[in-house]
């Protein structure tokens, strides 16, 4: 079980990291151009 939880909160972790470092890598290609 706490095993389980800890997978959730990883993945809920990771996820949002993601496409917060889309964003970024998205300002600044975009901003050297």
């Amino acid at each position: 079980m706490i095993l389980e939880f800890l997978i959730c909160l990883i993945f809920m972790a990771i996820v949002p990291l993601h496409c917060f470092y889309q964003i970024i890598f998205f300002f600044i290609f975009k901003k050297n151009k």
